[in-house]
């Protein structure tokens, strides 16, 4: 199975409104990776330019070494070793033309090779892949290219397939790092049962304490009085109290046209009244690149935690015509979307900080003081904009999880 990688990227995001709209929640899990092993010191490859941290360069994988001087044969191979064996939980591929391979990490003989995963039709550039491993060696086994070719002719029918080498622009190496408690977790993390918080040693362990569960957002309906004439107007005001946690939100959404259409209104022997305005489409998918290729996105809005989002409808009997006197209900029953991946400027200017002090470790132009000044520079830049809050977008074709929201009933007495 391809697996892909969006840098925090995250990552976006088909959005589909069901029932009342779409919002979505999100839940950032951070994974704390490794720096890539790759690009360590005394690491050896088929081709250096494999692991040179520089996408602009390109290798190609080899016949195997017992296979050599024996002409073509139905695969090629890149190895990377690295000068000491590492925990091994994720491998990058960057490559323009691999479309079956099966990567493979040394057993503790040396001798032998642990099969960790099989791509087979892959289509992408750059091909992400969850590993479990603990080695000092990854082989790459190439069986099938794009720039592979059949000739015709020969004994076979269909003629004869000749194997093109695979080309790598870079292999990137990871394990992963323990994420650092604070002060104020000493006591509350692993001895405390709270997973990737250190405790403190020979503490006891003891269950931790279970949170009070939040709603992730809460609706609800408010007009100023009850009793309105039927000539109206019949003011409303929408209110979507944030929970703790930021909802990042397809923009169209909770724009105030899509709201306005997504009420329920009945009269009192429980018929629903249609909207007399149809609901606004979405906005048309457009390409977003900042992945290394183009995606299909809609545009997100961030909802703040712990913020209010409302909306003023002027008069209600313009988008649902009540025509008879009587008592009526309005309410908002939404099922939402809700999201835990996106992509995004910030992300993009991310992985290209990272590109950027890859490069450099890589190089040898700078001195080491140089080199350190200027790695501490990107990584501090880094930490400002994983803060900062920027353009968010939704990746057409994938969904969310549902999010059940439903307002107070409000009753309205219409003279």
């Amino acid at each position: 199975m391809v697996r892909y990688f969006f840098p925090v990227f995250a990552i976006l995001i088909a959005f589909t409104v069901l029932g009342c709209g779409s919002v979505t929640k999100s839940i950032m899990a951070k994974q704390d990776w490794s720096e890539n092993y790759a690009l360590a010191e005394e690491v050896e490859a088929t081709s250096p330019l494999m692991v040179d941290g520089d996408l602009s360069t390109m290798a190609e994988t080899q016949a195997p070494t017992e296979a050599r001087g024996r002409g073509s044969t139905e695969f090629t191979e890149a190895v990377v070793k690295l000068p000491e064996r590492k925990s091994i939980r994720r491998i990058v591929l960057h490559t323009p033309n691999m479309e079956t391979f099966s990567v493979y990490a040394a057993t503790d003989d040396g001798d032998t090779w642990k099969p960790l995963e099989e791509v087979k039709n892959n289509s992408e550039k750059m091909v992400d892949i969850s590993v479990s491993a603990v080695t000092d060696k990854i082989r790459i086994r190439v069986r099938k290219t794009s720039d592979d070719e059949r000739q015709a002719g020969g004994r076979r029918r269909g003629g004869r397939m000749t194997h093109a080498k695979g080309k790598i622009k870079e292999i990137e190496i990871y394990g992963l790092v323990e994420a650092h408690a604070s002060e104020s977790d000493v006591g509350q993390g692993e001895a405390a049962g709270v997973p990737g918080v250190p405790g403190v040693p020979g503490a006891t362990a003891q269950k931790a304490a279970e949170k009070p569960k939040v709603p992730a957002a809460v609706l609800s309906l408010e007009s100023p009085q009850s009793t309105y004439a039927a000539a109206g107007p019949v003011p409303l005001k929408v209110n979507l109290a944030i929970g703790p946690d930021d909802l990042v939100v397809l923009a169209d959404s909770v724009s105030d046209e899509m709201l306005c259409v997504k009420l329920l209104v009945k009269n009192a022997a429980g018929e629903a009244i249609p909207c007399s305005k149809s609901a606004p489409k979405l906005a048309n998918p457009r390409p977003y690149r900042g992945t290394g290729r183009e995606v299909m996105v809609r545009n997100a809005r961030t909802l703040d935690a712990n913020s209010v989002v409302t909306l003023d409808i002027p008069n209600l009997l313009e988008y649902y015509p009540i025509t008879e006197p009587g008592n009526y209900t309005v309410q908002f029953d939404m099922q939402l979307d809700v999201h835990d991946d996106f992509v995004g400027s910030a992300q993009t200017q991310i992985a290209d900080r990272e590109r950027t002090i890859r490069d450099i470790s890589s190089k040898s132009n700078y001195s080491q003081t140089e080199r350190a000044s200027l790695i501490q520079g990107l990584r501090e830049e880094v930490e400002e904009l994983k803060k900062r809050k920027s353009k968010k977008y939704l990746v057409v074709g994938r969904r969310g999880e549902p999010l059940e929201l439903a307002s107070n009933v409000l009753e309205l007495a219409i003279q």
